[in-house]
């Protein structure tokens, strides 16, 4: 009995299959959602007005080097528009209602190093408050920020510092919290936020005051598209009722942005509140009603670059109050 193995051996003239590698396909990193306390903002910015009565002031002086300062009032600078990284700050109060003396005068300093580390200060020379805003990045995705005011024993207004410390991964972010109230003690805290999608993000916040013992705990989350945002927050504080807080905003165009929002309390009150802003080229109209016939609007009117007319109204329909406001905005 014999058994022959046939064995193909390729020639020259027969070509060798060749593979086409196959490219690696790169991962996709998650966009990091922000942070639990940036849930809903673009809703507040809109219905949270900046209002004010009475007479305004508000004047920036850039700080520029001393060579570019020269050639400027010579008349001879010929380079690129300066952009200063300080700016001292003025404003100017009279006859308002927000404070009890109805004047005051505050002196500040703002220092831009980039859009991501700023230093906001204000000094009120009469009382000697002051109010400090820092937000600085300690690393490409360590983020630490304090804000609040600091002020004089004679003042009837309580310091408070809020700082927290933020880490910045690739689709989540992780806080803690540290604040100081000279009336209610101190705070500490801890918030996480998670984005599932591009368009969907979830997160929690938990916040203990040591001198109380008490704990508040809220959760919300987001879902956005191309021009809309919806948000929606659950808050239990131990010491008072807990609500819930619906939020929606849309940027019909770059110039119109539309926002409203729902809270509701678990006694069953609830507000309804509608803003809108209209951002114009010469012009920035700013508006809120809520559903106890609160109306506010501001406006602020571009007369020249540096120098604006500022308005403001507000009408309490239940109960027949009003307030106007004028101003000016120099240098900003």
């Amino acid at each position: 009995y014999t058994h022959t193995h046939n064995i193909y051996i390729p020639t020259m003239d027969m070509p060798m299959p060749s593979v086409t590698p196959v490219p690696l396909q790169e991962k996709k990193v998650k966009k990091n959602p922000g942070t639990y306390q940036d849930l809903g903002a673009r809703t507040a910015n809109i219905l949270n007005i900046d209002f004010w009565d009475g007479f305004q002031l508000q004047g920036a002086v850039p700080i520029l080097p001393g060579k570019i300062m020269e050639q400027m009032q010579a008349g001879t600078y010929n380079g690129p528009q300066p952009n200063p990284k300080l700016a001292l700050t003025h404003t100017f109060l009279l006859g308002t209602s927000m404070i009890p003396s109805g004047r005051t005068y505050q002196f500040g300093a703002n220092y831009m190093q980039s859009q991501r580390d700023v230093l906001v200060g204000k000094i009120d020379p009469g009382t000697g408050d002051m109010m400090i805003n820092v937000n600085q990045f300690l690393h490409d995705n360590m983020r630490m920020s304090m804000g609040g005011r600091l002020v004089s024993d004679s003042s009837e207004q309580p310091s408070v510092l809020d700082g927290n410390l933020a880490y910045l991964g690739p689709g989540y972010t992780v806080t803690s919290k540290l604040g100081y109230n000279s009336q209610n003690g101190s705070t500490f805290g801890f918030s996480f936020m998670q984005a599932f999608t591009d368009n969907i993000k979830v997160g929690c916040n938990t916040t203990y005051k040591l001198k109380t013992g008490l704990s508040t705990i809220s959760c919300g989350g987001a879902i956005s598209g191309k021009q809309d945002i919806a948000s929606i927050k659950f808050v239990s504080p131990q010491e008072k009722p807990g609500k819930m807080v619906l939020g929606y905003f849309r940027a019909v165009d770059s110039k119109v942005s539309l926002a409203t929002e729902l809270e509701v309390t678990s006694e069953r009150k609830s507000n309804l509140k509608f803003g809108w802003q209209f951002n114009m080229n010469l012009a920035k109209i700013s508006g809120s009603i809520d559903s106890n016939f609160v109306a506010m609007t501001t406006l602020e009117e571009r007369v020249q670059p540096g120098f604006s007319l500022l308005f403001a109204a507000m009408a309490n329909h239940a109960i027949g109050k009003y307030k106007f406001g004028v101003g000016m905005n120099i240098g900003q």
